[in-house]
């Protein structure tokens, strides 16, 4: 649920620098309400909070995942096995927000930004499509 929410936020985003993102802003318009300054930065600063929400509750649940996945490991690797996934879900974020700003210079902000809400609509088919893992049934 909240991959998608994520989407529908970063679409709102890439809307609002298509349209405002072309010539400087006028700090005096975003008193005026009527001013279209004033509305594209309110639901910019809206979009954000929204994305940030849905991108907290994301990795939440990868953690959640990767705790649930690590149960099934052996137990003398357990805590070694959580540890590893953790380190390589934070280190795949590390390593694209490196390298991010270069394909922003090279590409544009607009065309990149683009480029990752389609990456980002890429991974709800993945999610869609995941097997449900079957609960071990207990004997009591």
């Amino acid at each position: 649920l909240f991959s998608s929410l994520r989407v529908f936020a970063l679409t709102l985003q890439t809307f609002i620098i298509s349209a405002w993102g072309k010539e400087a802003v006028n700090l005096e318009a975003l008193d005026q309400v009527a001013s279209s300054d004033f509305v594209l930065f309110y639901v910019s600063v809206l979009s954000l909070c929204f994305g940030n929400f849905c991108a907290g509750a994301l990795t939440t649940a990868a953690f959640t995942a990767m705790m649930n996945l690590s149960q099934e490991a052996p137990a003398s690797v357990r805590s070694t096995h959580y540890s590893l996934l953790a380190t390589v879900e934070v280190l795949g974020k590390l390593a694209f927000a490196t390298v991010a700003g270069m394909f922003i210079d090279s590409i544009g902000l607009v065309a990149m930004f683009a480029v990752f809400s389609c990456l980002a609509v890429a991974t709800l088919p993945i999610l869609y499509f995941m097997p449900e893992k079957s609960q071990p049934k207990r004997s009591e």
